[in-house]
């Protein structure tokens, strides 16, 4: 059972992303949008919305083939209240259709898109003039406070070895093994009680929590759920929270 999954699965950013909308957004109109054939995050979030057989929020799905428009999308939702969209697709061009028709009809009606943690790295987000003012969120398990003192020192001796910034996956590497290390050196022989200790955590924190498969009681792996609400904003990644 010591496998720790530090970089979340699918199906926890979406208990992350409903959490959030129900804390936020819980009164608005929320829609799920998905791709006919393309189910498995609509499952995820119908399994999430159910307790004790009942929804906790009131989410209407609506599946499209692979056009959306504007024009289409205002027939499709209530625009008496404010409006969540959740689109539900890991497919870019899909998603980049639903983000066009999103942009025309926020300009009348405060609308909220929320996309999957692979969008922060579609292209379209950050072209020059694309969506001015229109935020698009996502969920990650990565992020770094530009006062950090770990992320400046590992930019500075980055660039000084390759001349280059950084990427993500650096930091990443950087975050985790630095973590685990400390943790492995400092609690000795106490590793599994102390994986959460927030003392050795150089960029951001982890939280670790046990995963069941099934009706098994015992532990399957470990998962971090610690995620990050984040914004593109005019090209540019901003924290939401």
């Amino acid at each position: 059972p010591f496998l720790l999954i530090a970089n979340s699965t699918l199906k926890t950013h979406c208990e992350a992303i409903f959490s959030y909308i129900l804390q936020k957004h819980g009164t608005d109109n929320i829609y799920l949008i998905h791709k006919k054939n393309d189910n498995r995050i609509f499952n995820y979030f119908k399994d999430i919305n159910l307790v004790d057989s009942k929804p906790l929020l009131k989410i209407k799905d609506i599946m499209l083939d692979s056009s959306v428009s504007s024009q289409g999308l205002k027939y499709l939702v209530d625009t008496t209240k404010p409006i969540v969209i959740i689109g539900a697709s890991l497919d870019q061009t899909f998603s980049q259709k639903l983000a066009d028709a999103c942009y025309p009809v926020q300009k009348t009606n405060p609308l909220v898109l929320f996309g999957m943690p692979n969008w922060d790295g579609f292209a379209c987000w950050y072209k020059r003039g694309a969506y001015p003012d229109f935020s698009i969120s996502y969920t990650t398990p990565h992020y770094q406070e530009k006062s950090n003192a770990f992320g400046k020192y590992l930019s500075n001796k980055y660039f000084q070895l390759y001349n280059i910034d950084p990427s993500d996956m650096v930091e990443k590497g950087f975050a985790i093994t630095y973590n685990f290390a400390s943790i492995l050196i400092n609690y000795q022989g106490s590793f599994m009680q102390n994986v959460n200790d927030t003392l050795y955590a150089p960029l951001h924190n982890f939280n670790f929590k046990p995963v069941y498969h099934g009706n098994n009681p015992e532990v399957d792996y470990y998962e971090n759920k610690h995620l990050f609400i984040m914004q593109i904003l005019n090209g540019e990644v901003v924290r939401e929270w």
